[in-house]
């Protein structure tokens, strides 16, 4: 929270010379938002501080009503006033690009409110075998460290391009944007990434969720997914205690939905809720199996790493991340209550400016069919 970070002292001069470096901090740790904003339309020309591989890249940060997404411009025909590359007048019709080709299609932006699975969270395995480090090995250390080791431009659902970087994830990429985008060029750029590592429904919900943009006026419908599949039941607590409740989690989720519905999300815009992940696959698919900070010797299973972090408590994931077959059956159990809530709300919960979707998380049949 923003408590967390001290205030700025006053100032004989009349204000603080590093106030610059306190807003920056807020952004970037606190508001998850692009640093890099002239405009403050919540969009960066920038790619990293949060920028362009987060959220669509913006063509023009100095005018805050240009922007992708937007739908409805003051702006003439030759101003490209959703940065999806269409803009100018065909000569034989004196109709503007964007009207041929793009009107009565209809148009949905993409974005998901998540976790690090949704940002894509990736630790480089060179970082932590020794064995594979080499001269390029941190060529592109400062570029991971500020988009705090994610991946969002790779990622499943506002994926767009493979990146060249040292310690990247396999690819290829293949996207819910890049569907979208390729049956329809004219939702270029239309994308946002609203994830955060550690993210739960509680910090979605007080929090993170303010920094997704959208008008309900200017702006296109969207398809936006609600994907926090873990961390409601995963945290640094070694105890049951801190798990969400099925009543938090559903006073979560509908403060969420309520402040998406009052003039955030435009009318006839779709939200797709996904399930928390069963979380016992970790250890039924990994216990054995080594881990990299093992690799030199062979010596380092999963099981034992999971025993050592949980002895230090600094387990990001007590339930799941443990060898304990009971708390990971607990959890288990707590998990499905929760998804139970999420039914629930998809079921009897009706919206202005959106229907509800649910969809069980795909972590198991993904698995399957990989094993198959």
């Amino acid at each position: 929270s923003k408590d967390a970070y001290p205030s700025p002292k006053p100032s004989k001069l009349g204000y603080d010379p590093l106030q610059w470096l306190w807003d920056i901090l807020e952004k970037l740790l606190d508001s998850h938002l692009p640093i890099i904003d002239i405009d403050g339309d919540k969009f960066s020309s920038s790619d990293s501080f949060r920028g362009a591989r987060w959220r669509g890249k913006d063509c023009n940060d100095f005018a805050k009503d240009v922007y992708p997404g937007r739908a409805q411009s003051n702006y003439n025909a030759y101003v490209d006033h959703n940065c999806n590359g269409i803009y100018g007048v065909n000569p034989a019709t004196l109709k503007s690009y964007e009207s041929e080709l793009c009107d009565g299609i209809p148009s949905y932006g993409v974005a998901v409110l998540g976790d690090s699975a949704s940002a894509h969270f990736h630790i480089p395995p060179s970082y932590m075998m020794a064995q594979l480090i080499n001269e390029t090995t941190y060529e592109n250390i400062v570029d991971i460290l500020l988009d705090e080791f994610d991946w969002p431009h790779m990622s499943s659902s506002t994926g767009f391009e493979e990146s060249d970087w040292q310690g990247r994830p396999p690819g290829p990429v293949n996207s819910f944007y890049l569907l979208m985008r390729e049956r329809n060029r004219c939702v270029h750029r239309d994308y946002q990434n609203i994830a955060v590592n550690g993210a739960s429904s509680g910090t979605m919900a007080d929090d993170i969720i303010f920094t997704f943009s959208r008008n309900t006026t200017t702006d296109r419908p969207m398809w936006l997914m609600y994907s926090l599949i873990g961390n409601d039941v995963c945290n640094g607590h070694p105890d049951f205690d801190h798990f969400t409740t099925p009543e938090q989690m559903f006073n979560n989720v509908m403060k969420s939905l309520n402040y998406l519905d009052n003039g955030i999300i435009p009318a006839k815009s779709h939200l797709f809720i996904v399930g928390l992940a069963d979380g016992t696959l970790l250890y039924d698919s990994l216990h054995n199996r080594i881990h990299p900070l093992g690799a030199l010797r062979q010596d380092i299973t999963y099981a034992q790493f999971y025993d050592f972090i949980n002895c230090v408590k600094a387990s990001p994931c007590w339930g799941w991340m443990n060898t304990n077959e009971t708390v990971r059956n607990i959890t288990l159990q707590h998990a499905d209550a929760l998804n139970a809530v999420l039914l629930n709300i998809t079921l009897n919960q009706k919206f202005s400016n959106f229907d509800l979707h649910y969809f069980i998380n795909p972590i198991n049949a993904v698995f399957n069919s990989w094993v198959a």
